[in-house]
């Protein structure tokens, strides 16, 4: 496995994110053009990108960037790669360079990813990763989201 970290992203690199983001996340968010996930990208305000690639093909991406003067981070991780500890070494590179990191969690569980299978709520893997639930919940009409933080002690 080979690790990037890189402020821009190459069209090629944006369509395999692109790719993930549509197979892993809930399919109520997903992007049907690169043109709509580079209009996401184009939010993100002061962004560091962290790959993990293999053979070429990235299979996880995590984002760092600013907003309303916080940092917060989004993490993906291939299907055939979950649960084999490269979501926790792309959130320990991000942590390194952060003291602090703000994200947003699914806590409901009747969303479905693009194929229909239940997307997997990852709330339990950042608690385990040293974040912490806080009380703030966003509520909208896609689902329900719970905002998690870790603070370097």
């Amino acid at each position: 496995m080979q690790f990037s970290e890189k402020k821009v992203l190459s069209q090629i690199e944006k369509e395999q994110i692109k790719s993930i983001w549509n197979n892993e996340y809930p399919s109520s968010i997903s992007h049907a053009s690169l043109e709509s996930f580079e209009n996401y990208l184009s939010t993100l305000e002061n962004p560091t990108h962290f790959l993990a690639l293999k053979n070429e093909v990235i299979v996880a991406w995590g984002v760092t960037f600013d907003r309303e003067n916080e940092r917060w981070f989004a993490l993906i991780i291939e299907r055939d790669f979950q649960g084999k500890g490269l979501g926790k070494q792309l959130l320990q590179q991000m942590k390194l360079k952060e003291n602090s990191l703000n994200g947003w969690v699914v806590i409901e569980n009747d969303s479905l990813r693009l194929d229909g299978s239940p997307y997997p709520l990852p709330l339990d893997f950042y608690l385990k990763n040293g974040f912490q639930k806080t009380t703030i919940i966003l509520e909208s009409a896609i689902f329900t989201t719970l905002k998690i933080i870790f603070t370097k002690d």
